[in-house]
């Protein structure tokens, strides 16, 4: 149909021929202008560099792999691992505890919902009315928690005393009134030990009632039994002299109407338990980052890696584009959002009240590392991605390097340097990893700060304090163990990261190209 159409067009007639020929060759420019604009000099690299970051941040803003590998999944896994890290340092490392009363109940604990039952034994010497009217107070209102209340109203150790025996021999010289006195309690001891033999019931302590004097015998195997045998006698004695009004108790048993009840308040936590905790947390913390940020690289790699696949990159180098201009504008604008991912981190930090990393003057070595790394993992991952030939292959190959590889060198490398046989084997293992992976540095820099919490309070340990420094602090009380460090080596490692990877980036990109 076309050449039915170009048929039937009429013919222009000659002089308007060459008209239309003219103006169509003054359109093609001569071959003289063709090549001057070869010639032309390229765009100044600042031009390049400001229209190839504008490029960059436009591609950005519709990167979903970027948002969620540099910013939502470590911010999503730190506060997963935290929640976790609370929960186990809440329930089975917490320093709060509860108010203790001192009685019996709960002592004799057979299985977590039941108890067997708890005996006391209540003995008389001498003819004590006094003790005689206390040991019917115990055995007709046995105290919170007994079960078993036996009681000898006429103690007899008049056998201990008699001339010739092992007992009197061995107290001779002692003054009449402390033989008399030790005699009776061997008395009892005799006695408890009996009924315990005889009706096999824990015994929770024992009293002696004599003559001017009560004698406490209390269970060693539970740390409350002296005040609570104590306070049992003393509620005896109230319930003698108010009179036998009896109300119900705890365990339903009979009780005094009135008493007292003995609260310990435990103290404090001490500082080998606070500091051991903050050890345990800042283990966690460095654990936590090191798995959280190891997608940050990933991410990071994925674009530049995606350009090269895509042959994006290539056409930028033919036209004329420079590639130190190439890479500083991707450099520059994984910074610019390398902030934001720190920003994110302090938020969940300040979210689960992590001191070890916020209070002064912590603080500033958690800032100085957040800061550094992002540079230093910038050009390290584009390194890496040179590795790979796709998009995927890179997104997948270095968050398994970092992951599998960086994580497993700083764990491995922590243990190795506990131990002195294998201590210079650790730390050769961490400094050729924190060369190798940027995230090491800023898991194990972190790692420091909050393992160290305690002891930099009372030993003033500097945050930036290293090895390559040489301000490690050493404690005759943790000789066995490696000298003490803030994160003075991981901060000098991120920037000779950042300058011997960008040698390397350089130096190999034009070879992989």
């Amino acid at each position: 149909s076309s050449d039915a159409a170009a048929a039937a067009k009429p013919t222009p007639p000659p002089e308007v021929a060459a008209v239309e020929l003219a103006a169509a060759a003054s359109e093609v420019p001569p071959a003289a202008s063709i090549d001057q604009a070869a010639a032309r000099p390229p765009s100044p690299a600042t031009t390049q560099f400001v229209a190839l970051l504008r490029r960059r941040m436009q591609y950005g803003r519709r990167d979903a792999r970027m948002f969620m590998c540099q910013l939502l999944l470590p911010v999503i896994m730190m506060v997963t691992w935290l929640s976790f890290e609370n929960f186990v340092i809440s329930t089975r490392l917490s320093l709060t505890f509860p108010a203790n009363t001192m009685d019996a109940a709960g002592w004799n604990r057979v299985t977590s919902q039941s108890f067997g039952p708890t005996a006391v034994a209540v003995a008389v010497s001498g003819g004590d009315a006094h003790g005689l009217a206390l040991a019917r107070s115990w055995a007709g209102h046995p105290p919170d928690g007994v079960s078993n209340v036996s009681v000898q109203t006429g103690l007899d150790a008049s056998g201990y005393l008699a001339p010739g025996g092992a007992f009197a021999t061995a107290a001779e010289g002692a003054p009449a009134a402390r033989r008399e006195q030790l005699a009776e309690e061997l008395a009892f001891a005799d006695y408890a030990t009996q009924v315990a033999l005889n009706e096999s019931v824990p015994q929770f302590g024992g009293v002696l009632y004599s003559p001017g004097r009560v004698t406490i015998f209390p269970n060693a195997s539970s740390l409350c039994s002296a005040p609570a045998m104590l306070n049992m006698h003393y509620n005896a004695v109230i319930n003698e002299r108010v009179g036998q009004g009896v109300a119900p108790s705890k365990s339903g048993q009979g009780s005094p109407l009135m008493g007292v009840e003995v609260v310990n308040e435990p103290l404090g936590a001490t500082w080998k338990e606070r500091s051991m905790r903050d050890t345990i947390k800042g283990i966690f913390m460095g654990i936590a980052v090191v798995i959280s940020y190891v997608y940050v690289p990933a991410g990071i790699a994925v674009f530049v890696s995606m350009e090269r696949e895509n042959e994006v990159k290539h056409q930028l180098l033919v036209s004329g584009t420079s590639r130190v201009a190439y890479w500083a504008s991707n450099f520059v604008f994984d910074c610019l959002f390398g902030v934001v991912s720190a920003l994110g981190t302090l938020g969940v930090f300040y979210m689960f009240g992590a001191d070890e990393f916020l209070a002064y003057p912590a603080i500033k070595a958690t800032v100085t590392l957040l800061l550094l790394y992002t540079p230093a993992v910038a050009v390290n991952s584009y390194a890496l991605s040179l590795l790979f030939q796709t998009s995927g292959g890179a997104l997948t190959g270095v968050l398994s390097l970092n992951l599998i590889l960086g994580c497993a060198a700083l764990e491995i490398s922590g243990v190795l340097r506990l131990f002195q046989p294998t201590r210079l084997a650790g730390s050769i293992l961490q400094w050729v990893s924190r060369a190798l992976f940027p995230t090491v540095c800023l898991g194990n820099g972190l790692l420091n700060l909050g393992a160290t919490k305690g002891i930099s309070k009372h030993f003033h340990l500097d945050p930036f304090s290293g090895f390559i420094f040489g301000n490690e602090l050493r404690l005759e009380m943790l000789k066995d163990f490696p000298p003490l460090v803030g994160a003075g080596d991981d901060i000098f490692m991120l920037v000779v990261d950042f300058f011997v990877w960008s040698v390397v980036l350089l130096a190999v990109d034009g070879f992989a190209d």
